[in-house]
Formats: C-alpha cells, structure tokens, sequence
C-alpha cells in the first residue's frame, strides 16, 4: 500500500515529550460530553446513548512534520460512505474507548496496538443521527510503522496523513454559512 502525503508544510513543532504532557494536563481539566449538533459542553447526551464507539487519532511526525492520519470510508458502506475519518467503531462489551481504537484500528488498517503510545482520550462527541457517544483516543504512532499498514477493503478505501500545518491552515477549509 503507498501512503499519501498532502502536503508537507508546517512550522509547527514535531509531536513529542512536552507536547504529549501538555495534552494530558489540558485533557484532565475537561470532562464534558459534547453534541456534534450543537457544540454544546452543557449538553449531556448520554440519556440518549444507544450505543459507545471510540476513534484513534493516530499522530506521527514525518520527515520533521507533525502529521495525522485519516482513512477514507470504503464506498460500499451503509453508513458513511466513502466519508473521511479516524479509524474505530463501536465498543465491544466491557470495553474501554482505549481498547476499542486499538482494536478497530488494528481491524480496519493493520496497525498494531502496540505500535500505538496512547496519550489519552477526548470528552466524548454525541452523534444524534447514530445515537452514539464516540470517544476519540490520542496515540502517537512511529513512521516507519506506516509502511506496514494495510486497509481492509470492506471498510477503509484509503489511508493517507495530513500535515497539521496543512490542518490549520486556512486555504484548508470553508466556512458555510446558512440562513
């Protein structure tokens, strides 16, 4: 598999030791669950929690760039077809989110859970249209482990990374406005 790189530019500082210390003293201060519709931090979805999901945000720093890793939805899906995403899915009975990325990671492109030096986890997002409170889980993953990853085809179309500089900046996105 050849993984593709979008462009690699960015003065951000590479994904290390403080970084990943920043992130758990920040990760700790918020306990929140939020609504993918509202944004809300006051929300508190969970009465409607039908089910737990949990993503990876895999990081990993190439050629001295801080970059993320997304897979694109395989086109035959039900749900979220061809949608760019992290890799995961639903939690498995007794599971906590952590496991749960590493194990839906490991299920949709190779990689390893020990490959993956997990940080933390994220407040919770609810999704209304699933019903389903999803975890993101934080892990830094090693560049040379990319080359040994592998999609499965009845879930992942692609796996690619994005530099975080690319990430931020603002010839990266659009903003809508409605009404």
């Amino acid at each position: 598999m050849t993984l593709r790189i979008v462009r690699r530019f960015s003065n951000m500082p590479l994904f290390g030791e403080a970084i990943r210390e920043q992130f758990v003293e920040r990760v700790q201060q918020e306990h929140t669950c939020w609504s993918v519709e509202t944004a809300d931090p006051s929300m508190n979805a969970s009465k409607n929690v039908k089910k737990s999901c949990a993503v990876l945000i895999p990081l990993v720093n190439i050629r001295d760039k801080p970059c993320m890793l997304f897979t694109q939805r395989a086109l035959i899906l039900r749900n979220y077809r061809g949608a760019v995403c992290f890799p995961g899915g639903h939690l498995e009975p007794n599971e906590c989110p952590e496991q749960g990325a590493l194990r839906e990671s490991f299920e949709e492109i190779g990689l390893h859970h020990e490959k993956v030096n997990v940080w933390g986890k994220l407040r919770p997002v609810y999704n209304s249209h699933l019903k389903c409170q999803v975890t993101p889980v934080v892990g830094m993953i090693k560049e040379d482990d990319l080359k040994k990853l592998k999609a499965e085809f009845n879930e992942v179309r692609s796996v690619f990374v994005v530099s975080v500089g690319e990430l931020c900046s603002n010839k990266s996105y659009t903003k809508f406005k409605f009404g």
